[in-house]
């Protein structure tokens, strides 16, 4: 499945920008099918990546939560995608 398939497939809106937070250096490292599992989670696809990106740039440990399981990170990405200012924290 190409990678825009798969950003609407998630609920995203904004195709350009999903691709280019995607290839953020931030998320080298955390495997694509564990971002996507975690972002089909959150009620806003397009905040909860951008905001995933913001709080990694600013707390690099968080990307080990974000590459867990969506049994354990499922609260990250639903919160993420449910509000815009915690992930400017």
């Amino acid at each position: 499945m190409s990678l825009a398939r798969r950003l609407i497939s998630a609920g995203f809106s904004d195709l350009e920008k999903g691709e280019r937070f995607l290839a953020a250096r931030e998320l080298d490292g955390i495997d694509q099918d564990t971002i996507f599992a975690g972002l089909h989670l959150s009620a806003n696809p397009d905040t909860a990546l951008q905001s995933l990106v913001r709080l990694i740039e600013k707390h690099p440990s968080l990307r080990q939560l974000a590459g867990e399981h969506p049994d354990r990170s499922e609260p990250l990405y639903r919160l993420l995608g449910a509000s815009e200012a915690l992930g400017s924290s």
